[in-house]
């Protein structure tokens, strides 16, 4: 009763004589140990553990109380000695030891951090050797439940996809199942992806999810994750029976993007498969164009003929899709123009200009004039694209041309382009009043500049085309 009123201090004197040589007295101090509380006994336990002659007995003090000695125990894993003492006593306690344990997974201190992770290892082993395999690594899987400390975070993410890859599968999928789950779970059944030994065994899995009502979410995001690895397999299901899976198979080769083109062209392709190609143009057009339009300049640029082939026929698709939308959600024809208006190579933007002349101008014409209004150091180049237009697209340039905002250059490139089409009254007016703008004899300098520029630039072009010749200059000179 007196070591018991005595609490710590004497809990601690009790603790370094567990092994008193007297049978009676020794078995009134474990006795008296016993009856005292967890929070009480457990310091004490601890500091005799790195005693070797007191080791076994004070281990065995320690498990009877969990509630008190788990958190300590992960406390001391940093330390040399009593840390592997600690690391072989925690997994004893079974997974009651995980939420503590994070906090040694967390530890910036590299012995202390490894020696949790073995804690961790050892758990899941002492289940496989118990039959409960799924157990401990069941409790593994909750943990992701809850927002975690990155390193310890990783740490239970190894374990699963490393050590117990083999074995964690049926757990992960069942994690699927769980809301608050599924991104974690993702995460941990792409990562074995990458080993072929494994692949195929967790592709087929998360296939096999798509039919299962409850995990098909999970395993959509899942197989998002993986990515590249998975496009020909989920692409055998875009055409499946349950109208639920194709979906979903649709949906994930949308989500994909980019490393699924190639597939998407294929089966576009296949003309002897309509679902099979209504499907391939459905997914394409699902994808955002923010994730593919890099992608579709590359392949349209490449070398490769096959290469070519695919960004011409997806471009098409694409970009007739976006005419039916409204003007500011349309971005591939923008970024087929930013292109050759940022890239000095001759050959490659003379391929982007002949597929844009392919889209015909209805495509073209509002995004070319948006471009090169915005940018006074404009490409050439496009301005060119403009004489192979249609009347819409002049008249169009007219009113451009009569709007005050427009930036002087494009307005003294649009009056030699029109010029050169024809001879629009607005700009022989111009022509006529060269003298007064400062072209004579009697004009020391130009007085009206920006008007002069745009008239010599009409009459360019004018000449040009051949509608003027000297003959009519002489006329005209004569006339005034």
């Amino acid at each position: 009763t007196i070591f018991r009123m005595q609490g710590r201090e004497a809990a601690a004197v009790l603790a370094k004589y567990l092994l008193h040589p007297d049978e009676w007295l020794r078995s009134a101090i474990q006795q008296t140990l016993e009856s005292m509380p967890g929070p009480v006994v457990v310091p004490g336990l601890l500091t005799v553990l790195s005693q070797p002659a007191l080791r076994e007995i004070a281990s065995t003090f320690l498990l009877k109380y969990p509630n008190a000695a788990i958190v300590p125990l992960v406390g001391t894993l940093g330390e040399p000695e009593r840390g592997a003492i600690a690391a072989a006593l925690l997994p004893q306690f079974g997974t009651i030891i995980l939420n503590p344990l994070l906090t040694g997974l967390d530890d910036q201190r590299s012995l202390a951090h490894e020696s949790a992770r073995r804690v961790l290892v050892d758990l899941v082993r002492q289940d496989q050797e118990r039959e409960e395999e799924h157990h401990a690594l069941q409790e593994i899987v909750r943990l992701f439940g809850d927002p975690l400390p990155p390193r310890a975070r990783e740490s239970l993410m190894s374990v699963l996809t490393n050590e117990f890859a083999n074995v964690s599968l049926p757990v992960l999928l069942e994690g699927l199942e769980d809301v608050h789950l599924i991104e974690a779970v993702a995460e941990a059944l792409a990562r074995p992806v990458n080993r072929s030994a494994l692949r195929g065994r967790v592709l087929s899995s998360l296939l096999e999810a798509l039919s299962i009502e409850d995990r098909r979410s999970g395993s959509e995001i899942a197989l998002v994750r993986i990515g590249a690895p998975a496009v020909a397999r989920v692409g055998e299901l875009i055409t499946d029976r349950d109208p639920g899976v194709a979906r979903s198979a649709m949906h994930i080769l949308s989500e994909i993007g980019v490393p699924a083109l190639a597939f998407i062209w294929t089966a576009y392709s296949d003309r002897n498969n309509p679902p099979r190609r209504e499907a391939a143009r459905a997914i394409f057009h699902g994808m955002p164009p923010e994730v593919i339009k890099d992608e579709l300049v590359s392949l349209l640029i490449s070398k490769n003929r096959d290469d070519i082939a695919m960004a011409v026929a997806l471009l098409l698709e694409r970009i007739d899709d976006e005419t039916q939308m409204d003007y500011q959600y349309q971005v591939m024809v923008p970024e087929l123009i930013d292109y050759v208006e940022t890239h000095n190579v001759q050959e490659t933007n003379l391929r982007i200009s002949a597929l844009l002349l392919l889209l015909g101008e209805q495509a073209i014409t509002d995004h070319l004039i948006q471009a090169l209004d915005d940018n006074p150091q404009h490409r050439k180049q496009l301005m060119y694209m403009f004489l192979l237009l249609g009347p819409k697209t002049h008249a169009l340039l007219l009113e451009v041309l009569a709007d005050p905002n427009t930036n002087l250059e494009f307005r003294n490139d649009i009056a030699g382009i029109l010029s050169m089409l024809m001879a629009p009254g607005v700009l022989t007016e111009y022509i006529y009043k060269l003298s007064e703008y400062g072209l004579s004899s009697m004009s020391a300098g130009a007085l009206f500049s920006e008007q002069l520029a745009l008239a010599l630039r009409a009459l360019g072009g004018l000449l040009v085309s051949g509608q003027w010749h000297p003959l009519k200059l002489m006329e005209l000179r004569d006339s005034h």
